[in-house]
């Protein structure tokens, strides 16, 4: 548990828990003293420098058994974690933009077979890359055996990467300014998004996997399908509903205290201040104060 904690690093889609107090905790079903046990396991592992502070919540048959909060969501100010504290989710977003992409299917919108050109004309006749120079410029490329097609997007087969994974377009998405859904800047989604379609393939679509933009191009999938914002359709279809109360693209200047500071393990010798990562420019070398500050513009379904 301690080395599964230490290597989440939760970046920039905003949320906490609520949890709800309840008197009927089915004691009889449930080995409360097992749950020392998470606390020894975070305990040891904020003595070990490895994480700064947690927030543990366990839920058994709809009833809150256990939320309980460790260490410190800033270290230097010694500012002590709380159970509502507000962390980044960074990838986890995705899974929200999974679930918006499946009310939609299940509304008859649209079938996980279509090409998503039908939707997104920009991705109509791809290309795939075949040879890229030493500099990682692409040289060649050919046309794809198919269309991309939605299944493909939800299941990272498109043969769409990131610019920051190491790949034979990740130079080439840097220099179109192809980014990687983090950003204070002034750019909207479907900006990022016909980039991105004008950009080669790095396989044919459903012949490989490669972790990237799709669930992006999802998020934007989801506006013009529904023809609202993303961040508008993620609250009025799934936040509101559930009673998420405290999750956000951006947080609202209220909730800025309860979030917690970033922190990495980047050379074994302990948590640091995240600083941005080491192979390009990152929001956090700019703007620490992400994801509060900055255009509040880019609303990503792959990073948050």
């Amino acid at each position: 548990m301690r080395k599964n904690i230490k290597k989440k690093l939760i970046i920039v889609l905003t949320f906490s828990v609520i949890a709800c107090e309840s008197s009927n905790l089915h004691r009889s079903s449930f080995d409360f003293d097992r749950l020392s046990r998470i606390d020894s396991a975070v305990e040891e592992s904020i003595k070990n420098h490895e994480i700064p502070g947690a927030v543990g919540l366990v839920i058994h048959d709809g009833d809150v058994v256990y939320h309980k909060s460790f260490g410190f969501s800033d270290v230097d100010s010694q500012k002590p974690m709380r159970p509502d504290s507000i962390f980044r989710i960074a990838s986890m977003t995705k899974a929200i933009t999974t679930v918006g992409v499946m009310i939609l299917y299940e509304k008859g919108e649209f079938l996980l077979s279509d090409p998503i050109s039908d939707y997104i004309p920009e991705f109509k006749n791809p290309m795939v890359v075949t040879k890229v120079d030493d500099e990682g410029r692409v040289t060649e490329t050919r046309s794809a055996n198919r269309e991309i097609q939605i299944i493909d997007l939800l299941t990272h087969t498109a043969g769409i990467g990131y610019p920051f994974i190491p790949s034979k377009l990740s130079k080439t998405y840097s220099a179109a300014g192809v980014i990687d859904g983090i950003t204070a800047g002034a750019i909207l989604l479907k900006d990022n998004i016909v980039n991105l379609a004008n950009q080669p393939l790095l396989f044919d679509p459903g012949s490989a996997y490669a972790y990237g933009l799709n669930t992006d191009v999802l998020g934007y999938l989801i506006e013009v399908i529904s023809g609202k914002p993303l961040d508008v359709f993620f609250r009025e279809e799934i936040f509101e509903p559930l009673g998420m109360r405290d999750t956000y693209f951006y947080l609202p200047k209220a909730k800025e205290g309860r979030l917690v500071t970033l922190y990495a393990d980047k050379d074994g010798s302990g948590i640091k201040v995240l600083k941005g990562r080491s192979n390009e420019s990152d929001i956090y070398l700019d703007n620490p104060n992400y994801p509060y500050q900055g255009a509040r513009m880019m609303f990503s379904g792959g990073a948050g």
